[in-house]
């Protein structure tokens, strides 16, 4: 098997590679420095940077390269440096809402089929961030699996758990703890050989210490979280995928402490199932869920059959997504109205040439 099957280029990639009929290299993304990567060429590991084409025409940071993204290169030998020049179609990507006040999609990371949803049975639980991160991951035909870490911290979390099985559907779940080693032969099963799977969750929950168990060694540093509110530090400052000794692929991501998710309100049909089949049950189509006789959502909360905090959470959802599409049309208004301004200051400039 050569370098680049192992880090899971395959049929897809191959297809899409072959229909550009380029001389330039393939080559896998396995971290990012700022302006910089870490490459798999076929020829080995190398640095690499993007072209000035690459640059000129991203308009967002979405556009531009990630980790786990196929790129075509151009190889220097001599320095073992090689120039970005286009990213092959991603089959996957995953992305949030941009920190910040503009409205633009981030991308995390590309090409994952598996992403592990991170979270520690301390002051981290928190089944609404869960909720968001099942979210980010339906939109997409990525598998998620909810991890839940420090088991030794709890001599019974079943509570807990009851809990998340009333808003994780069928999503699989495993509870493990990295300090005692207990837990990990659910989560062996699904490493498989080419395989990538991309960590998320939230600073101090174990992302890279699990990642540092399953390579055998201690891969990247860690912190031991604040014993006053078991808050972590960022370690992971940047992504960085591993290839562990399974033939799996694994990316790790820096801990996420603002969550705003990038979906459409669709997308809320797999993390909310369980609202979306009370709402088919109540009496008016377009009950508004407030007041109306016969409304299957104010009786199933009134029964404690659906938490209210859920419900909140499910409508407070629904309103940011859509905030973020009218302000995101709004832009694309703007944007083109820019284009075709541009395009007649192009027209005038040639016609004033001729002159």
């Amino acid at each position: 098997m050569g370098l680049l099957e192992k880090y899971g280029w395959n049929t897809f990639f191959e297809e899409q590679y072959i229909k550009l009929n380029s001389e330039l290299q393939p080559a896998r993304i396995i971290a990012q420095y700022s302006n910089l990567y870490r490459l798999i060429t076929r020829e080995g590991e190398m640095i690499g940077e993007n072209s000035g084409k690459i640059e000129f025409n991203a308009q967002l940071q979405k556009d531009l390269p990630v980790v786990g993204d196929w790129v075509l290169v151009d190889i220097f030998k001599d320095d073992s440096k090689a120039i970005v020049h286009e990213v092959l179609p991603r089959k996957t990507v995953i992305s949030r809402q941009k920190v910040g006040k503009r409205i633009e999609e981030q991308t995390i990371a590309a090409n994952t089929e598996i992403v592990f949803i991170v979270s520690a049975l301390d002051n981290d639980f928190n089944l609404r961030r869960i909720e968001r991160y099942l979210t980010i991951v339906h939109r997409t035909e990525m598998m998620p699996v909810l991890i839940f870490n420090k088991t030794d911290l709890k001599k019974s979390y079943k509570k807990m758990r009851s809990e998340v099985d009333r808003i994780a559907g069928k999503t699989k779940q495993i509870y493990i703890s990295v300090k005692k080693k207990s837990g990990f032969e659910e989560l062996t099963p699904l490493l498989k050989k080419g395989k990538t799977i991309c960590f998320i969750g939230s600073s101090g929950v174990g992302k890279s210490s699990i990642i540092n168990f399953l390579m055998g060694t201690e891969v990247i540093k860690t912190a031991e979280v604040r014993e006053k509110d078991h808050k972590g530090r960022h370690v992971t400052s940047s992504r960085q995928m591993y290839l562990l000794p399974s033939g799996a692929i694994v990316i790790d991501t820096p801990g996420m402490r603002e969550l705003g998710v990038w979906a459409e309100e669709d997308d809320l049909k797999d993390t909310f199932e369980d609202i979306k089949k009370i709402e088919e049950r109540c009496k008016f189509h377009n009950c508004s869920h407030t007041g109306e006789p016969g409304c299957a959502i104010q009786n199933a909360i009134a029964n404690n059959d659906l938490s209210e905090s859920r419900y909140n959470s499910y409508l407070k959802l629904k309103k940011e997504l859509a905030y973020i599409r009218m302000k995101e049309e709004g832009t694309g208004n703007t944007k083109k109205r820019w284009k075709d301004r541009s395009k007649e200051i192009k027209k005038w400039r040639k016609e004033h040439r001729k002159r």
